[in-house]
């Protein structure tokens, strides 16, 4: 084996060891990159002098040739990364809803004193009030304060929950626009990647900025990923697919009879698909909201036809039978409200079944009465607003439970991934220091090499 061939032989470790200091490098430079994963120089020898059918004038047989870096590895394991997506994707759905859920918690149950059992005790009380002193201007005066304290608590809840309804919009709006954004940047970098592949690149770091975004779009709407072909690749939502090579679908929003609804852009077909964040914001806005709208509303038709019912049917203060007229207005909890006659005058609050009986109190003490009487199926208003507040109690708590388990699953397995495809510092400074020795020794062997040389010329010069 001549001089020469042992130079060469030397410069391919020179040349493999700078490419794997430069894998190193980049290694280090992004440690802190969000989605980055380690990558790792793959040295094979080169094929040995002479190879296998070629004239074998070597003495001792074959000689190896040196090193090359056949490839630059990227360090990743897909089942972990398989099972954090599903992770994240249950946490950003579960951490959606908790946001809305404490928010109706806050409509609900504002404050000690201020929820609507509060409201329905307090509106009782005052016609207790009135039973024990029918005679007297103020007792009726605080009945109709106490109502409309009670009417304004349901219009107000109701508005609450209507603006929550009215905010999920924008929300919806975002993350179609950010959804459809996220599918252009996916086609692109899956056109960029066939592309290195036919050229016989590794994109690695182009594969960790797919990862990166494909962890997003989990997040907002449960996309599945069909197929493991890095170029070909389908990414399927609802049974249709989103993205599929470097073919981007897109979403769209639209307004059927007055609500928001997510379609395909190309046909207008609705998007069937009940993912993560999407997901979430549709459940609240088609389930969660409208349930406790509808039992709210069922507990203000109670109380409005429980006490119209009996009010028409005394007298007032000055004797005048009360059936012209109702005590509360409208049928549902928004548009619940005092009657005008009340509100203008509160000598039309009756508290006697006769005329003329100024100091009868016992229509009053009936309509008091309705507070423990089973007005919806088995239970009292009082008991109804307290489930209704007990409800959304439990909702709350489920919700930040699971975000609590998911966030703890996500730490364990971001941990478990990071011990793998992780930079550690402290194994890169190996790395350097090996790496760099053994790019001193074949500079070094390049350099022996080349005195005998110069010696050999100069001496059969």
């Amino acid at each position: 084996m001549s001089i020469l061939s042992s130079i060469n032989t030397a410069l391919s470790g020179l040349m493999a060891q700078q490419k794997a200091l430069q894998v190193t490098s980049h290694n280090v430079a992004n440690v802190n990159t969000e989605g980055y994963h380690r990558q790792e120089a793959i040295m094979h020898t080169r094929p040995a002098l002479p190879q296998p059918g070629a004239r074998q004038d070597m003495v001792g047989g074959q000689y190896g040739s040196g090193v090359d870096v056949t490839t630059i590895r990227r360090i990743s394991n897909d089942f972990v990364q398989q099972q954090l997506n599903i992770v994240e994707e249950q946490l950003a759905r579960w951490q959606m809803s908790k946001d809305a859920l404490q928010q109706i918690e806050t409509f609900l149950a504002p404050g000690p004193g201020l929820n609507l059992s509060a409201m329905f005790d307090r509106f009782f009380s005052a016609w207790q009030e009135l039973a024990t002193h029918p005679e007297e201007i103020a007792s009726r005066m605080l009945v109709r304060s106490e109502a409309v304290n009670l009417a304004n608590s349901f219009n107000e809840t109701m508005r609450k929950l209507d603006l929550l309804t009215a905010q999920n919009e924008p929300n919806l709006i975002d993350r179609v626009e950010r959804l459809n954004m996220l599918s252009d940047q996916l086609a692109t970098l899956n056109a960029n990647i066939g592309r290195a592949i036919s050229d016989g690149h590794q994109p690695n770091d182009l594969f960790d900025q797919r990862d990166v975004i494909i962890t997003e779009m989990s997040q907002i709407a449960g996309v599945q990923y069909l197929s493991s072909d890095p170029v070909t690749g389908i990414f399927n939502l609802g049974g249709r697919p989103l993205v599929q090579g470097a073919t981007a679908n897109h979403l769209a929003t639209t307004r059927v009879n007055g609500e928001l609804q997510i379609v395909w852009e190309e046909d207008g077909t609705p998007l069937d698909s009940q993912g993560r964040q999407i997901g979430a914001l549709l459940e609240v806005r088609d389930v969660i909201i409208p349930s406790y709208k509808t039992q709210i509303d069922e507990m203000a038709a109670a109380v409005i036809s429980a006490v119209n019912g009996l009010h028409q049917q005394g007298y007032t203060m000055d004797g005048v039978l009360a059936d012209q007229f109702s005590f509360f207005e409208g049928d549902s909890a928004g548009s619940i409200r005092v009657s005008d006659t009340i509100l203008n005058d509160a000598r039309n609050i009756v508290a006697s079944r006769f005329p003329d009986a100024a100091g009868d109190g016992s229509l009053a003490t009936e309509i008091f009465n309705l507070n423990a009487q089973p007005l919806l199926g088995n239970h009292t208003l009082n008991q109804a607003a307290q489930s209704v507040i007990a409800q959304i109690g439990n909702d709350v708590k489920i919700a930040e439970t699971n975000v609590t388990a998911n966030i703890a699953l996500r730490g364990q397995l971001r941990m478990q991934l990071e011990s793998e495809i992780g930079v550690s510092l402290d194994e890169e400074m190996i790395n350097m220091l090996t790496f760099q020795r053994a790019f001193d020794a074949s500079a070094r062997l390049v350099s022996t090499l080349d005195e005998m040389l110069e010696t050999i010329i100069e001496r059969m010069g």
